[in-house]
């Protein structure tokens, strides 16, 4: 198969304690080299360091994304 994409969407609140074992086993996956992965995470205003480690992870990777507040905007 070519072109094949995975999306891996994330809801995050707080989970500083767990967010980079997280993130590490999902990138310990087998997924086949044909296959493209991407992670996508909306974070729930967290007041822990969620964000510092989100952000982070986003300069890091390029298949890493965290999506805007986009609610106030309604």
């Amino acid at each position: 198969m070519k072109n094949c994409k995975i999306h891996i969407l994330l809801a995050t609140y707080n989970g500083e304690k767990f967010l980079n074992e997280l993130i590490h086993s999902i990138y310990e996956m087998d997924i086949p080299q044909d296959y493209q992965l991407n992670i996508l995470v909306r974070d729930d205003n967290s007041t822990d360091g969620t964000a510092i480690l989100l952000n982070k992870q986003m300069q890091e990777r390029s298949n890493f994304n965290v999506l805007e507040d986009s609610l106030g905007q309604l």
